[in-house]
């Protein structure tokens, strides 16, 4: 993985690895001062995601865990994307494993994807990459 630049404007960390094709990206919000529940914030991230441009969404439900001392919701998601190619419409099935982390301070959303027919080649690669999340 290398550090991308062009993934998500927004985005406090991005990685990329054009060859496999997985990426990852990490958004970092502080929490204001109406105080959201983990479980809310969730929520809210999750209703952004399903007005996204992303095709035929499907969600696994949510997962509650604890990773290096952050509670921690996290899901799946599978979709298609489409974009333009030589002045031609494509789509690509696209997975994502998406996290919510909490700290005492802030939320972070954490995100990563690849194409949906290399999903089982690098679930747990993935997987690996979110739970080494850390706070600095």
């Amino acid at each position: 993985m290398e550090e991308a630049k062009e993934l998500n404007p927004n985005a406090t960390l991005q990685f990329q690895d054009t060859y496999r094709e997985v990426y990852l990206i990490v958004l970092h919000e502080e929490k204001g001062l109406e105080e959201l529940t983990l479980e809310e914030y969730y929520k809210y991230t999750k209703d952004k995601l399903e007005k996204n441009s992303l095709k035929n969404k499907k969600f696994t439900d949510p997962s509650k865990k604890e990773v290096n001392g952050n509670q921690i919701m996290q899901a799946e998601f599978t979709g298609t994307l489409s974009y333009k190619e030589d002045n031609e419409t494509q789509e690509i099935g696209v997975f994502y494993i998406f996290q919510v982390v909490e700290s005492p301070t802030d939320f972070y959303q954490i995100y990563t994807w690849t194409k949906a027919e290399q999903r089982e080649k690098y679930q747990k690669d993935m997987q690996n990459m979110l739970d080494s999340f850390k706070e600095l």
